[in-house]
């Protein structure tokens, strides 16, 4: 067995292993914060199953008496939430990015008209906002169901809030469907980002 018997090896090897534990110690122990995190970075592979988890909100119903209607009718100008909406503890920089899509036919075959929203409320109130918004407008076969979508975000609140997808002034003969909503809560610098901004 051959021995390294010159100081200056020796001190090499020191040095090397000195830097090695250095290294590795500072990878376990450094946190990334989310102000270091570039905005849509972040694929959804890198994601945990129970953080994607955290992020959905998602319902099946239908308005044909063929269960609970989570999503109920809204012939009216007022706009209700699809569902329960998610309760989500405000502060001045919070802002929610909510994208929902729900599933809408006609019951005659006649065009059918909608209005479908991202919404917020004081919680428990009935009395919502309407942040950002889509019309919905179509002609089908009856009873032929098609994915109808809006995203939106809200921000600058304060305070405890009901926050979710919204629908309202829907003709008569439209059928609501099954629906999902996504929702992602984050904190901002101003409480208003320029990619994700209430309208």
């Amino acid at each position: 067995m051959k021995h390294f018997k010159h100081p200056a090896t020796i001190i090499a090897m020191v040095a090397l292993f000195a830097a090695l534990a250095g290294g590795a110690g500072a990878a376990m122990t450094t946190l990334i914060s989310g102000s270091q995190i570039q905005n849509h970075t972040i694929p959804v592979t890198k994601l945990t199953a129970s953080a994607l988890k955290a992020l959905m909100v998602t319902g099946a119903a239908h308005s044909d008496g063929g269960g609970d209607i989570d999503c109920p009718l809204n012939s009216t100008g007022t706009p209700t939430f699809c569902g329960n909406p998610t309760v989500v503890k405000f502060n001045l920089k919070t802002v929610v990015l909510v994208n929902g899509d729900v599933d809408l036919a006609s019951s005659d075959g006649g065009g059918i008209t909608a209005e479908l929203g991202v919404c917020y409320a004081p919680h428990l109130s009935s009395s919502l906002t309407e942040v950002d918004h889509t019309y919905p407008e179509f002609a089908a076969a009856a009873d032929s169901f098609f994915a109808q979508g809006v995203t939106g975000t809200v921000g600058g609140l304060s305070g405890t809030y009901d926050v979710g997808v919204c629908l309202h002034d829907e003709s008569s003969n439209v059928e609501n469907g099954h629906f999902a909503i996504t929702m992602l809560t984050m904190q901002t610098s101003t409480g208003k980002n320029k990619a994700l901004g209430p309208s």
